[in-house]
């Protein structure tokens, strides 16, 4: 079974009990299975049996440390907080790899927006705590961040301008209102509706050349709210980006996550962090 993490226990045991031998295949650092009924959840319906045998049965896990998506600099900061820097790319070719923009040097664009695209940096924080117009809002009782949408259309267009073709770009946020809100920006661009744009949930078992992650959340209370306070679900969005990741939020804000605080650190001591103003 694949993906067995993601998966019921009713599910997976009603195949399981045919087989002689059985394998599941999953990582339960990432999101469990979803239970809608606050209910079952309490009385343990999203753990997996991916998750139980391997607590229950330590010595029958095999734990495969290489992979094949993410260069070093963004696999960096899920091992660093997830995995112990225990995960390895599997090759040279894919620990170096780098986003191709075939028209970077050419295409006109300003220092900031040069700098947020730039295949040199496969990682870029970009803070817009210096941003009024990138604040949270309610819009028909619904979580939104206007600011953060334009901001996205605005790096997606730079960087198709550069030469990224669209299938290979993907948006990703925890909120669905969000996603309408990314949609209509972006919906202009040509090929638009190649472009990939899902929650966080969504893109679990996804991965996409570039990745721009939105966390919406920007409040001077440091209210990030229940969906990023999971450390499986930032882990989930971290690791979706083979070759360049460009996360968008404000600092003050999701500061008020723990592991995004600590996300925050690594990005700090590697120079990955740019203030947008």
């Amino acid at each position: 079974m694949d993906e067995a993490s993601q998966i019921t226990q009713p599910v997976c045991i009603g195949a399981v009990r045919l087989a002689d031998v059985f394998v599941l295949i999953g990582d339960h650092n990432q999101l469990p299975p979803l239970v809608q009924s606050e209910k079952a959840r309490s009385r343990g319906m999203d753990v997996s049996l991916f998750k139980y045998l391997s607590d229950e049965q330590p010595e029958a896990v095999v734990t495969l440390n290489q992979q094949y998506r993410m260069n070093k600099h963004i696999m960096s900061l899920a091992n660093t907080l997830v995995y112990q820097n225990k995960m390895k790319c599997g090759n040279e070719s894919i620990a170096n790899a780098v986003l191709s923009l075939p028209h970077f040097n050419d295409v006109n664009l300003d220092n900031d927006m040069k700098r947020i695209i730039d295949p040199v940096h496969p990682v870029i924080f970009v803070d817009t705590d210096q941003r009024p117009d990138c604040e949270e809002t309610i819009r028909s009782k619904k979580l939104v961040n206007t600011g953060e949408a334009i901001l996205c259309e605005q790096i997606i267009s730079s960087l198709l301008k550069a030469g990224l073709v669209e299938s290979n770009l993907g948006v990703i946020c925890p909120y669905r209102h969000q996603l309408k809100i990314i949609k209509d920006e972006i919906s202009s661009l040509q090929n638009s509706k190649q472009i990939e744009v899902e929650t966080i949930d969504k893109y679990q078992g996804k991965d996409k050349e570039c990745i721009i992650v939105t966390f919406v959340r920007s409040n001077n209370k440091q209210e990030v709210g229940e969906l990023l306070l999971d450390w499986r679900r930032i882990n989930v969005a971290l690791t979706r980006a083979k070759k360049k990741l460009i996360l968008i939020g404000s600092r003050k804000t999701i500061t008020g996550s723990t592991v995004l605080k600590q996300m925050l650190k690594i990005l700090d001591d590697k120079k990955w962090t740019f203030i947008y103003s």
